[in-house]
């Protein structure tokens, strides 16, 4: 019952917007400052896997990717 509580709180990036918007009474400024982190994020996770593309082999990524999940 716990985990279900937990997993439906939702992640770090909500529970940030939730405490930043109860903050700051500017609410506009809030989304676009998260607006803002998420693109720059969102770049920055799209480079590294570029750049991890170019490493590392497409069987040892699948390897890897399917241990991750289990």
């Amino acid at each position: 019952m716990i985990a279900v509580f937990l997993a439906a709180t939702g992640d770090r990036t909500q529970l940030l917007a939730a405490a930043l918007a109860q903050r700051f009474q500017n609410h506009r400024d809030v989304f676009i400052a998260l607006l803002a982190a998420t693109l720059i994020n969102s770049t920055l996770a799209a480079a590294a896997g570029s750049a991890i593309d170019s490493i590392i082999s497409e069987d040892a990524l699948r390897l890897f990717t399917a241990l991750a999940y289990i």
